[in-house]
């Protein structure tokens, strides 16, 4: 199992023209949390675990992945106040002053993440109480990097798991490891091409994502997308997205004319499957499963192709196209 870790210093803005819901931690107000690429997280791990409400996104909030430290009996063992002073961070100032950099593109780097709307987009939160303490998110706060590293650190020990941060395109260059982001934009970003209005208001969260999450191909998606990750940066991630679906266009045709090929006139049903498929990948990635059986079809292409992520890209489309007719969950 797979499990995120998302801190004071993970989300990429808050909508103060969107209130979420008044949580306990939240001393003043209640901004909506955004998250760098959601889609990317959502999907990439098993469970997403926040160490408070508040700086999870309203309509995620109740979904069964989901988890909040500050609301567990692991809150007991974690001192929150056992972070490094500023004394002890001075030799991480450059990182720091990277970090205050990003301030501007800040605005364009949050509509870049799929937030197509009037949004009163903050880079923190007001006050949140936290344990004892008085904290707010903030990816620009120094503090918040090294207390969110404590809290994993603790949240390791405790629950004997190996559980990974989630940063954000701002705070990623802490970690000298640019694909703990760049693994999750690229996922996004897949998603993105054919659906560009992903994200609502209130939050990443509608309810098709727990469909997607129970494809059996999603495994095989993840392994096939962490090596890529590895060899991008983030500014490259949308030009990788392509190349992938291309990928996916590419091989469905080759197993077209594959089978075309090895069978001749092969069996008619399945034959008009294929062809259809030819068209499908003409016109975008639309509707051509929708012929017969989805799940028959895509396993079909699988044998044929032996590469198991690509179903998972072809079942998460045909959910996704269907999705319109669900509604997002506006309240937790």
């Amino acid at each position: 199992m797979r499990i995120g870790f998302i801190g004071l210093a993970t989300p990429i803005a808050y909508d103060y023209r969107t209130p979420a819901s008044i949580t306990k931690a939240d001393q003043k107000s209640s901004p909506n949390p955004i998250l760098d690429s959601p889609w990317g997280i959502m999907l990439m791990f098993d469970e997403i675990w926040f160490l408070t409400r508040s700086l999870c996104p309203e309509n995620l909030r109740n979904s069964k992945f989901v988890k909040f430290i500050d609301e567990s009996d692991l809150m007991n063992q974690i001192n929150i106040s056992d972070h490094k002073s500023f004394q002890e961070v001075k030799e991480h100032q450059n990182k720091f002053d990277q970090t205050l950099a990003q301030f501007s593109i800040f605005d364009q780097t949050v509509k870049t993440r799929g937030v197509n709307w009037d949004a009163g987009a903050d880079n923190h939160t007001h006050a949140l109480k936290i344990g004892n303490e008085i904290l707010s998110g903030n990816w620009a706060n120094y503090n918040n990097i090294y207390i969110d590293q404590m809290v994993l650190k603790r949240l390791r020990e405790l629950s004997g798991k190996y559980i990974e941060y989630i940063p954000n395109t701002f705070t990623y260059h802490w970690f000298s490891k640019e694909s703990m982001i760049s693994e999750k934009i690229l996922t996004n970003e897949i998603i993105k091409i054919e659906f560009p209005n992903f994200l609502h208001r209130k939050g990443p969260y509608h309810p098709v994502v727990d469909e997607i999450r129970e494809i059996s191909e999603l495994a095989a998606f993840r392994k096939y997308i962490l090596p890529k990750a590895e060899s991008i940066s983030i500014e490259d991630a949308q030009i990788s997205a392509r190349k992938v679906r291309t990928e996916l266009q590419d091989a469905m045709t080759q197993s077209y004319l594959n089978e075309h090929e090895k069978y001749g006139k092969y069996d008619s049903g399945l034959m008009f499957a294929f062809k259809q498929a030819a068209k499908y990948m003409n016109s975008a990635l639309s509707s051509v499963f929708e012929i017969n059986d989805t799940i028959k079809e895509a396993k079909k292409i699988r044998k044929f192709s032996n590469l198991r992520w690509q179903p998972f890209i072809i079942k998460t489309d045909k959910l996704l196209k269907e999705a319109p007719k669900k509604s997002f969950r506006a309240n937790g």
